[in-house]
Formats: structure tokens, sequence, C-alpha cells
């Protein structure tokens, strides 16, 4: 088994291999192409406070160990992934003798947006400009 193939508190890469029309046989084509794929770190919300969870300084608690978060962050417009979840792997014993009774997480999810002033200031120029050609 890998372990450690995501990296949570910074840019990463991950990517696969080449499949080919018959396994392992490079000279048979290639069925899907080898790519890679680059995540940008953008922030972190954490549970508590260094007491929870470390003293790592990339982690951002909320202060209080009450099994929610709360983090709120302002993102150019984009493509985004959201990923949930944590553990100190380090301190974690084997897997579950039932498969499948890892830890669960429920997230709930909001966003919103908000217009650049440079959209706001065209949409005003233009109402403006409406509003001179329509003047009797």
């Amino acid at each position: 088994m890998k372990a450690g193939a995501f990296f949570g508190l910074g840019n990463w890469e991950i990517g696969n291999d080449p499949a080919y029309n018959i396994p392992g046989d490079p000279l048979s084509g290639i069925t899907v192409p080898a790519s890679r794929r680059s995540f940008s770190y953008m922030g972190n919300a954490a549970d508590g406070t260094s007491g929870n969870y470390g003293v790592a300084a990339e982690i951002n608690g909320d202060g209080i160990a009450d099994g929610f978060v709360t983090g709120t962050f302002s993102l150019p417009a984009g493509d985004y992934s959201v990923f949930v979840g944590g553990a100190n792997i380090s301190t974690e014993g084997p897997p579950p003798a039932i498969p499948g009774t890892y830890a669960n997480y429920a997230s709930t999810l909001t966003l919103s947006t908000v217009p650049e002033p440079s959209n706001c200031l065209l949409i005003g120029l233009t109402g403006l400009g409406l509003a001179f050609l329509l003047r009797p």
C-alpha cells in the first residue's frame, strides 16, 4: 500500500500511467494517455486549536473544538475542488476489522459570488448611456 500521495497543505500534482490496448504492451497502442493534474492550495480550516491538531503553522483552527468548523476564503474566478477530512496517518492503527468503518465526515458548502467592481462599473455606464438615449 502506498500512503501519502495527497499533500493537504500545499500545491500538489497527481497523474496516471498510460493505459495500453493490450495491458502491459506499449506496442499495442494507447487507450488512455498519461496525464497529470495540478492542484493549487488555497487555504484550510480546522476544528479547535493547536492542542487538537498539533503545532503545524499552516493549519488554521477556529479556536473551538466542537466538531464544527467554518472557513471563509476569497478566491478568484475559476474551477475548484474541495477536500474534506483529516487524519494524522502516523497515529492511525491498522485498517478496521469491518470494512467501511472508517470515520465519516459531513459537510455543508456555501458559495457566493461577488461581482468585480469593473463589471458593476460597466453595467452602470451602460444604464447611464441608455438613459441618455431614451431621454425625450
